[in-house]
């Protein structure tokens, strides 16, 4: 069973919002000038299923939420040989810096 997350992982995962009253644009240059920190908030105890995660921002995040320890990374793919890959290459990835925590690969057709 996981633990939810709190507001304080969530505040640190999203960093700090553009202040009030920016348009769209604007809170746009705002957050272009002020990225996020990199989150390192444990994981541990919890599971996380990531859609798209065999390529792009989703296997980025996959390899974050490995790295930060979560319990199981569950990877969501249109393409379980792609999936495969991709839980191969993030194994290999992180197999020196982190116990390879599960992951899972679940084909996902929406």
């Amino acid at each position: 069973m996981s633990v939810p997350i709190g507001r304080h992982e969530l505040d640190q995962l999203f960093g700090t919002k553009p202040p009030p009253g920016l348009e769209s644009i604007q809170a746009m240059r705002w957050g272009a000038k002020n990225p996020p920190n990199d989150p390192q908030v444990s994981f541990s105890g919890k599971n996380v299923m990531i859609t798209g995660a065999n390529s792009g921002i989703g296997y980025e995040a996959a390899m974050k939420f490995v790295k930060l320890g979560a319990s199981k990374v569950i990877l969501a793919v249109r393409t379980p040989e792609k999936g495969y890959a991709a839980k191969q290459k993030i194994q290999v990835s992180v197999e020196k810096e982190c116990k390879c925590h599960s992951i899972i690969v679940m084909q996902l057709d929406i």
